[in-house]
């Protein structure tokens, strides 16, 4: 399956593993392990060899500038009912996390309200 632990490290998982098809067993346990994974350590390193490493820096750069374009104000007024829209800043057990999620982001308007804040 290409998934792996380290005591003191996040699981890795392995998309790019070509028998990893929804239903096959490979693909369970790698639901098992992101499953074990975002339950014991809040997240997982996810590797997918199809992204080159010009676009995962590029998505890397624009959320940085992300983050730093939009106000703490401006974030902490981006709340939302359901989990993990909205803005998230250091949960208890993950002091370094730091999630903003914009509730309808397919749409421009709504993209646009959330910028405009």
């Amino acid at each position: 399956m290409g998934s792996q632990t380290q005591s003191s490290q996040l699981p890795i998982v392995n998309f790019g593993n070509e028998t990893m098809k929804p239903g096959t067993d490979t693909w369970q346990r790698a639901c098992q392990v992101v499953r074990e994974a975002l339950e014991d350590h809040g997240g997982f390193l996810a590797i997918f060899d199809k992204v080159t490493p010009e676009l995962d820096n590029s998505i890397y750069s624009a959320m940085a500038e992300l983050f730093t374009l939009i106000s703490d104000e401006a974030k902490k007024e981006n709340t939302a009912d359901k989990s993990f829209d909205g803005y998230v800043r250091e949960l208890p057990h993950l002091p370094l996390f730091e999630s903003l999620g914009i509730g309808s982001p397919f749409s421009m308007e709504e993209t646009l309200n959330f910028l405009a804040r």
